[in-house]
């Protein structure tokens, strides 16, 4: 599918347009949607252009863009087996060790461990809750500071559901 050939079709399916609008949302790069889709950038481009017009709503998160989510809840339970196994032989694997290990140190030099426990969703962050999602940044460094791959670790990623996406009037006919 190309750029010239998205505006000789008749109409793309509603699938694809739930697809393109949310990833699009997600914060997904345009290589990175049209490889979900199976087109070229070009058309993918241009289909995003043309949605546009159709009144989808296609809006990229504003601020810092960690578009990929992964899953924290295998990182937490690794990390609760190694904690346990580390307790057992009198070592430390403290949530500032593990950030420590993982490189999540701050400007001062030091790890604050309650950012460790809220990236793992051991405890809940202030007015939101547990976290159920990480960055891929911070989960391949907390991945890969308990020995994970980072095939492993990417395995885990969230991707944008479209089925929660609604089109626009217009363009659900």
């Amino acid at each position: 599918m190309h750029a010239a050939e998205i505006h000789h079709l008749p109409s793309i399916d509603l699938a694809t347009k739930r697809t393109v609008c949310a990833y699009v949302r997600a914060g997904y790069p345009l290589d990175e949607i049209a490889d979900v889709i199976g087109a070229s950038p070009a058309a993918t481009g241009a289909l995003i252009r043309r949605m546009r017009r159709e009144g989808w709503d296609l809006r990229r998160p504003r601020g810092a863009q960690h578009h990929v989510k992964v899953s924290n809840r295998f990182l937490r339970e690794l990390y609760a087996r190694l904690r346990t196994q580390a307790r057992a032989t009198g070592e430390d694997l403290s949530p500032s060790e593990l950030g420590r290990r993982a490189g999540l140190v701050g400007a001062s030099g030091s790890v604050d461990g309650t950012h460790v426990q809220r990236l793992l969703g051991l405890k809940p962050e202030p007015g939101r809750g547990v976290r159920a999602a990480i960055p891929l940044d911070a989960a391949l460094a907390l991945g890969h500071a308990l020995g994970l791959d980072p095939h492993e670790v990417e395995a885990h990623e969230l991707r944008p559901d479209p089925s929660a996406v609604e089109p626009p009037t217009a363009a659900a006919a």
